[in-house]
């Protein structure tokens, strides 16, 4: 049963709220570069909920703990130095908050807190290896392909 309650905790609780760290990242970098529109979305399916905060969406999706995805549009278009910070500071978050759980550990140590902690280490540095599958690919890919840019 404390396996089964586990499973439940890393699939309905630490992954959504690493995935939206994740995108968060990424919508603050678009933020600091002057983004006209974000849209920031969680998880698959149905939209259940849009909600508009000024020039940023959020749209929560039926299958919330499948992924995420944000967008970002711009006039003038981004930088390629621009399109590199957006992209970079979605796994840079997730290592942000490893390091931060890290240090909490010391003062609260428990399974949960560690769950957290490992499964946003596996997102900063799973995102930063540069590969892609199929049409999906990492924030690694995507900013060596800028990287090779000329």
């Amino acid at each position: 049963m404390n396996n089964l309650i586990i499973l439940f905790y890393l699939v309905l609780i630490v992954a959504p709220i690493s995935t939206v760290l994740h995108e968060l990242g990424h919508v603050l970098g678009a933020k600091s570069v002057n983004a006209d529109k974000v849209t920031l979305r969680i998880g698959r399916g149905k939209p259940l909920i849009t909600q508009n905060r000024g020039r940023v969406r959020l749209i929560i999706n039926r299958h919330f703990f499948i992924g995420g995805l944000t967008e970002s549009e711009r006039e003038p278009p981004y930088s390629r130095k621009e399109k590199i910070w957006i992209t970079f500071l979605g796994p840079a978050v997730n290592g942000i908050f490893a390091v931060i759980s890290f240090l909490f550990l010391y003062i609260y140590p428990n399974k949960y807190l560690t769950l957290f902690l490992l499964f946003n280490v596996w997102m900063a540095v799973g995102n930063f290896l540069p590969f892609r599958i199929g049409e999906g690919r990492t924030d690694g890919y995507t900013i060596l392909q800028l990287l090779k840019r000329q």
